[in-house]
């Protein structure tokens, strides 16, 4: 499983809309960090997961149901 999600699925996951995301991302000023790889940006699950209270499989749009299935 990736330790990263692209920041469509950030955005999604802080309710903000993915314009705002990705200049916040070249700014520096999301709640978490994030890396450009190449041409695009990553964030690491576990700070948003901490960030959002839930587990890192909720991050990844997975639970351990799902994952089972």
């Amino acid at each position: 499983m990736s330790a990263t999600i692209d920041l469509a699925r950030y955005s999604d996951l802080l309710g903000i809309g993915r314009s705002a995301t990705y200049k916040a991302a070249a700014k520096g000023d999301l709640p978490t960090p994030v890396f450009r790889i190449g041409g695009r940006y990553v964030a690491p699950i576990a700070p948003i997961a901490e960030l959002l209270g839930i587990t890192p499989d909720e991050v990844r749009g997975t639970t351990d149901d799902k994952a089972a299935a």
